[in-house]
């Protein structure tokens, strides 16, 4: 399939301090989840544009003008040089994320990219910074072959959903925000008779807990040479470890 009937969903929050990753509270000043937060989109956005795609669209969540948003945007493309910096000028669309509950949004989201088009939809969040490229990329290589392609998280959620055609029944009354996310969504995948694929187990960054597993890969990528791949938030980290 042509690159151009691809499309990534980046969904994100406006970064306001109190108001996301509200559970590393219990552990990190606001401030400090805001700024880890804000490494996450950063991060998140360098991961997205490494996938060949036709559009990359990044869903807001915002109860008015996604002012920060816009800012990270800026400082994003201060990042990018040559071809990058061109990409996101011309490809990159900032979208309202729309509905009350995380169902609707999604089932809003995928409806209004499919109606621009594409054949084939991704959509990430931001939990997941330390996602492998490789398996960015598999998922649209699975997405070609079969109906849906899913990535199971260790808290039994999913950090990645694609779809080539949207099927409402995989948002409608999911227990969201249990485990039992996945595990409902792959009954309602088998109920439709569809073709789907598992990606590799991962996990989203939801507790103080699960930056050890960041701090791993970081070292991991570091390790294999690898010295630009979650930068910011290597260096939110070692801020907010060391004041610790």
């Amino acid at each position: 399939m042509n690159n151009s009937e691809r499309a990534l969903v980046v969904l994100a929050r406006e970064p306001e301090e109190g108001k996301v990753k509200t559970r590393l509270n219990q552990d990190l000043s606001a401030r400090d989840t805001l700024d880890l937060y804000q490494a996450f989109v950063l991060d998140t956005l360098h991961l997205a544009f490494s996938a060949e795609v036709g559009h990359l669209y990044v869903a807001c969540l915002a109860n008015g003008p996604k002012v920060h948003l816009n800012e990270l945007l800026t400082s994003f493309a201060a990042e990018l040089k040559g071809k990058k910096r061109e990409f996101l000028k011309e490809k990159l669309v900032l979208i309202d994320q729309r509905g009350r509950q995380l169902g609707e949004r999604l089932e809003k989201t995928f409806r209004q990219v499919f109606q621009e088009g594409y054949k084939e939809v991704v959509v990430i969040g931001i939990d997941s910074p330390s996602l492998p490229k490789k398996t960015l990329d598999r998922a649209f290589k699975v997405l070609h072959k079969k109906d849906v392609v899913l990535g199971p998280t260790l808290d039994g959620g999913y950090y990645l959903l694609g779809l080539k055609k949207l099927h409402p029944q995989l948002f409608e009354n999911i227990p969201w925000g249990t485990g039992g996310v996945y595990r409902e969504t792959v009954e309602r995948l088998k109920k439709l008779g569809l073709e789907w694929e598992e990606l590799e187990l991962w996990y989203d960054v939801d507790t103080t807990d699960d930056l050890e597993f960041l701090v791993r890969d970081i070292n991991q990528l570091r390790l294999a040479g690898d010295e630009k791949s979650l930068k910011h938030t290597e260096d939110v980290l070692a801020r907010v470890l060391k004041a610790e």
